[in-house]
């Protein structure tokens, strides 16, 4: 289906026409001159005589679909639109920034139409994300997150969407997968082309371990809706677990044509050369392309900062800190894995007392890290079970040198959400209980966790073991040579 819609004042013009993608035959064509009041009622007409053109047979229940509008409030369909576009992640942007400028439109859009069942949804999935990325993981927020959910299955009780995002509550509040994929069978029954529910699928089954039945859900998300970025971002992500680089890189390649201003995909590619050889010229030459103005919520910056770590160069890592105003930084899980949390906010004092320890500046390294435990402590407060802000916890402490409480707090963080639970994070976190143990000289049990995860989909590989400082004193040991061979690299 290709067109054009041309508006003056308050008509519109549609010219629509079909097209047989084998052939390049022109099966119809059409132009619709309406007023902007019909707007639903062009999109319902454009559908009947698609439906007719294609000579398709539509169940009762199919065709009564096309005749329904999301709202009859053209303002409120306008807000929704536009919060839909903030929330659409494209490599651009802050997912933070994006939820704040968002959710207030979706709030506009229910005071003018409060049965906008749509809006609900969205509101219920900005919340959940807001929740999930570290942002809020504050009760209320995913409180905010099954209210909106479970009032947009009130208003419209027919409606997928609705089920969607209950499922995304249930798997971004607790990983609770069963329930969730309840949620998206129920979803599928009225959404069986949408993208957003393979995706969920693919996203709950790369959880749970079951990479296989991931990619399948992932790639048919991809292909139902082959312009989404998100599609083509978590598939590429599987197979980079899976250390499948060269699909990996085929996908962002393809990501990177569709949004050329999308820089983190540019970012991710480059990032394949040191997962798979521990070789940083690419991701370096690749930063230094990126416009200085795009930086969300910091992201590039930790980037930045981590690779000049594992270069061990402490000038360009203090310049790239320096650069950037913000007192927390997104983690996108980019640049090894040492130290690296994924979708979670690092605080700046962290990477101040990395800086100042790898110059040797001790005083000014416990300085740093004594506030950085301020802030995470704050955290803890806030969210005293998430695994995340526990095992970053241990990781401050460890730098501090409180040995009995840092590895309690990075224990713990891998007993609340353990491998089993979670085949992505799960491998993640123990990294990060690993790096303790090394940091606080217990030698044996941080090579007896190496030795486990680097076999592991989502587990440290020889590349990103080769060149992070986190592992300097293990270098000499023979376990840890062995977890360097090329063998385990793929």
């Amino acid at each position: 289906l290709e067109g054009t819609v041309r508006r003056s004042g308050n008509r519109v013009r549609v010219n629509a026409q079909l097209i047989n993608a084998r052939t390049d035959a022109h099966v119809w064509a059409e132009t619709f001159d309406r007023e902007l009041t019909d707007l639903f009622a062009i999109q319902s007409e454009l559908a009947e005589r698609i439906v007719r053109a294609l000579q398709a047979n539509l169940s009762p229940r199919e065709m009564a679909g096309l005749q329904a509008a999301p709202t009859r409030n053209l303002e409120a369909y306008d807000l929704y639109i536009r919060a839909r576009e903030l929330f659409r992640w494209s490599g651009i942007g802050d997912p933070q920034e994006n939820g704040a400028k968002g959710l207030p439109l979706l709030e506009r859009a229910v005071a003018l139409d409060a049965q906008f069942a749509l809006a609900y949804y969205l509101a219920s999935r900005i919340h959940g994300e807001l929740y999930w990325f570290g942002y809020d993981k504050s009760a209320q927020r995913l409180a905010q997150s099954k209210d909106a959910a479970e009032t947009a299955l009130r208003v419209r009780p027919e409606m997928g969407e609705g089920h969607l995002a209950l499922a995304f509550y249930h798997y971004y509040s607790a990983r609770d997968y069963e329930p969730a994929i309840r949620e998206l069978i129920l979803a599928q029954r009225t959404l069986p082309n949408d993208a957003e529910v393979a995706g969920a699928l693919g996203m709950i089954d790369r959880r749970r371990g079951r990479w296989e039945e991931s990619i399948l859900h992932s790639e048919r998300a991809r292909q139902l809706d082959p312009r989404n970025i998100s599609a083509f971002w978590n598939l590429s992500e599987t197979l980079t677990y899976l250390r499948r680089y060269a699909e990996a890189d085929a996908l962002l390649a393809a990501a990177q044509v569709i949004a050329p201003d999308g820089y983190m995909i540019p970012i991710a590619r480059a990032e394949l050369a040191l997962r798979a050889e521990g070789d940083p010229a690419p991701l370096r030459k690749t930063l230094q392309r990126v416009p200085s103005e795009f930086d969300p919520g910091g992201a590039v910056t930790t980037i930045a900062v981590r690779l000049a770590l594992m270069e061990r160069d402490y000038d360009e890592a203090e310049r790239q800190l320096g650069e950037c105003s913000q007192l927390k930084f997104n983690d996108f899980g980019l640049a090894g894995f040492a130290g690296a949390l994924d979708d979670y906010t690092v605080p700046r004092e962290w990477y101040t007392g990395l800086i100042a320890g790898g110059r040797g500046n001790e005083t000014a390294a416990q300085q740093a890290f004594e506030e950085a435990l301020k802030v995470v402590r704050a955290d803890v407060a806030r969210s005293p079970d998430d695994p995340k802000t526990l095992v970053m916890l241990g990781l401050i402490l460890a730098m501090l040198g409180r040995a009995e409480e840092a590895i309690a707090a990075g224990e713990r963080g891998v007993q609340k959400l353990p491998i089993a639970a979670d085949a992505l994070d799960g491998p993640l976190l123990a990294v990060n209980l690993a790096v303790i143990y090394t940091q606080l000289g217990e030698r044996e049990r941080a090579l007896a966790e190496l030795s486990r995860l680097v076999r592991l989909p989502g587990g440290p590989t020889p590349g990103t073991l080769r060149i992070e400082p986190q592992w300097d004193s293990l270098r000499d040991e023979p376990e840890f040579q062995e977890l360097l061979k090329p063998q385990l690299a793929s």
